[in-house]
């Protein structure tokens, strides 16, 4: 994201893990220098490896591409954000974050093996009688 214009023009910032919070207020992840931005005026978010804007009830809105905002939309590389005195342009979209990998599968126990001897002594046969 490149500031194109207003107070803090030429500056850059990337938006990284889940997303940004940009206004004039410390405690945003970008803060602008500009009079006209709402304390926290927009949110960007990355959804599905697309970045999300969504005006947070700022007072004089944001335009995305002349066009007012309204609630949230996409952005894509080229858009430009229009937030009080200060136009943002969109650079590329950072890469999805890999999914945590899933945690290994618990190993089975093994069904115990049956004994290959038995403990019982074997059944002595009777022998016929012996002939006299």
């Amino acid at each position: 994201m490149r500031v194109e214009s207003g107070p803090n023009a030429g500056q850059t910032f990337a938006i990284d893990g889940p997303g940004a919070t940009v206004g004039r207020q410390e405690g945003n992840t970008i803060v602008l220098d500009d009079p006209r931005l709402s304390r926290r005026h927009l949110r960007l978010d990355l959804r599905d490896g697309t970045l999300v804007a969504t005006d947070l009830g700022s007072a004089n809105g944001t335009l995305l591409n002349g066009v007012d905002l309204g609630d949230s939309r996409p952005l894509h590389p080229g858009d430009r954000l229009q937030l009080g005195d200060t136009t943002l342009r969109v650079e590329g979209v950072p890469p999805p974050t890999a999914p945590p990998a899933p945690p290994p599968a618990p190993e089975t126990p093994r069904p115990r093996e049956r004994a290959r001897r038995s403990t019982r002594l074997p059944r002595r046969r009777r022998r016929p009688p012996r002939p006299a």
